[in-house]
């Protein structure tokens, strides 16, 4: 039996392991704390093989080689309505389109709202990944997109930094990574969905609704700066902001309730990346005052170096060193915080985020009264 899962007690929840798993002797649950986490269903399955060992970017502590030469690119789709639309500049959208046209099949991420999870997904024409449009600022459940690639045909696959690592090295495992084309982005970490769950029911409850139709995590219609999700059900229309004191933003953004594994334990803040592009929001000060949304993108490999004349096509790109591009980003993990486990407990309990947002307000002054 394979000594993976008593090596580590958390780990980023990417579910490759259960891809490359050839007995089908692991699958994904819903851990106590809110994170979908692989688990060993039957040991008597287990051969002992490696392969899930061998793919695992959170088990892997070898240190990751970096591409001698990186392009950073300020840029932003040319199509207005998908600008709009997208988080930032719609780059990660025009990448999709223009691997699409080129006979690729797309993996990424849309919002589930039977499950109320964000999930990958595969498409095969364009207007199948318009789906996909808009970051999703939860865990991606991602075995209905990943279980589906194969060694065949292309793929152009977007995800989290820590799942495209453990999807290229289980590509590299069935000798077919060069069918691949990998793209990330600069992450934050991913929310518990305790909390994505509680802030949800909360707002069904003050609207009596019994599900939403439609969920924009960062809607525009307060500008590109402004942290607003949008919820819509039917004739029924509400934006939250973060500068309103957004509970979901606030939690979120605070750090209070991350994957374990999202504070020391990754490996893959600033350029440190095994995507063959990354793309972002361009936060620094020289597109500041932008409000429709500018994309940091980053051509890592040659492969992804070989699409800037074609995305030229659709997109404007303009180069920018590489201190620019990632002004604003993460550059180190973060600590985790001493108030988590409280916070875990308490949306365990179902408390109410207004109630544990004033009482963690309390806490924290309290403690700094008698520092």
């Amino acid at each position: 039996m394979t000594d993976l899962f008593n090596k580590i007690n958390y780990c980023y929840g990417c579910g490759v392991c259960v891809i490359a798993c050839p007995r089908n002797a692991i699958s994904m649950i819903m851990s106590d704390e809110g994170f979908y986490i692989p688990v060993l269903k039957d040991e008597k399955k287990c051969i002992a093989c490696k392969l899930c060992e061998n793919v695992c970017s959170y088990f892997d502590k070898n240190d990751f080689l970096m591409p001698p030469e990186i392009k950073g690119f300020a840029g932003y789709s040319k199509e207005t309505e998908t600008r709009y639309k997208s988080t930032s500049g719609g780059i990660a959208f025009e990448i999709a389109k223009l691997l699409l046209n080129k006979d690729y099949k797309a993996c990424g991420v849309k919002y589930n709202y039977y499950e109320n999870r964000a999930e990958h997904f595969i498409a095969d024409t364009i207007n199948d990944f318009t789906e996909s449009i808009g970051s999703k600022y939860i865990q991606s459940y991602t075995l209905p997109g990943f279980s589906k690639l194969t060694a065949k045909d292309r793929w152009v696959v977007f995800g989290t930094p820590c799942q495209i690592a453990s999807l290229r090295k289980w590509a590299k495992e069935i000798k077919a990574e060069h069918n691949y084309f990998f793209v990330d982005f600069f992450c934050h970490g991913v929310p518990s969905y305790l909390l994505w769950n509680n802030y949800l029911n909360t707002k069904k409850k003050e609207f009596n609704q019994s599900k939403y139709e439609q969920i924009n995590f960062r809607d525009k219609c307060n500008g590109w700066h402004n942290y607003t999700i949008t919820l819509k059900a039917g004739k029924i229309e509400n934006s939250y902001s973060l500068k309103n004191n957004d509970l979901f933003y606030r939690f979120f953004l605070s750090n209070l309730c991350l994957n374990k594994a999202c504070y020391e334990d990754c490996k893959f803040k600033h350029i440190r990346s095994f995507a063959d592009i990354r793309v972002g929001d361009m936060w620094g000060k020289k597109y500041e005052s932008d409000q429709t949304g500018i994309s940091a993108v980053l051509f890592i490999t040659p492969k992804g170096r070989s699409l800037i004349n074609e995305l030229n096509i659709s997109c404007v790109l303009k180069e920018e060193p590489l201190d620019i591009v990632t002004e604003g980003q993460m550059s180190d993990n973060l600590s985790t915080p001493a108030r988590r486990q409280f916070v875990i407990k308490s949306l365990r309990n179902h408390a109410s985020l207004k109630h544990l947002n004033l009482k963690i307000k309390f806490l924290n002054k309290f403690h700094a009264i008698f520092q």
